[in-house]
């Protein structure tokens, strides 16, 4: 199929894709939202760039809390959960190697209480950075988005799948709620020096909730 199509990604890929991970990941229900359709080269808008250089996780434990009450939507399943995973699943769909691969954090070299909370805000204007207001909260108190940074530390250990292709697919951990495994891998796309020839990456990536009993 054409990934760079969101509309045949969303009708044709993303049913298939709900099917593939709950198989995987041995999940009871799974919801799955836009994809996101990323390339290095010829942009369009901010967020269709890979993000480089800028190690993250994409949801907190609240924030992916939050959402995977929003996506049952009052369904059956809103009191029947016991463990939530948000995962984001990635695919190259540009030849190999590419110009901004994704890294992925060993979970094991980032502790626990590492991390520094990102909260997203929506502005017409930027506001006075000597002088900044409270965070806005929605609704019931429940936060529009936030995520989390890490700083670059000698400690974290890092890998790469360094020719990926379209066939392959990485199913990446943003937050789980059983905090007795590895529960979130911090990663972000770096400038690719160790090959002579790369392509410019384009990248789908399919966020979900994936839903335990």
């Amino acid at each position: 199929m054409d990934f760079t199509d969101l509309e045949a990604a969303e009708r044709e890929y993303i049913p298939e894709l709900e099917e593939v991970v709950k198989k995987t990941l041995g999940a009871d229900h799974v919801v799955a939202w836009g994809p996101i359709i990323r390339k290095a080269a010829t942009v369009k808008t901010d967020k269709d760039q890979p993000v480089g250089n800028n190690v993250h996780v994409d949801y907190t434990t609240r924030w992916a809390s939050q959402l995977g009450t929003k996506f049952l939507g009052g369904s059956d399943w809103t009191e029947q959960y016991s463990r939530l995973l948000v995962v984001s699943n990635w695919r190259c769909f540009s030849p190999a190697p590419q110009d901004w691969p994704l890294a992925v954090c060993d979970s094991r070299s980032i502790g626990d209480d590492e991390g520094i909370i990102n909260t997203l805000v929506y502005q017409e204007q930027l506001p006075d950075f000597d002088n900044l207001p409270p965070l806005p909260e929605g609704a019931d108190g429940k936060v529009i988005g936030e995520g989390t940074i890490f700083p670059p530390k000698e400690t974290q250990r890092w890998w790469y799948f360094s020719h990926m292709n379209r066939d392959e697919l990485l199913i990446l951990k943003l937050n789980d709620s059983d905090k007795a495994r590895a529960w979130r891998a911090p990663h972000s796309a770096f400038p690719n020096t160790a090959e002579t020839q790369v392509f410019p990456r384009e990248s789908i990536e399919v966020r979900m909730c994936c839903y335990f009993k």
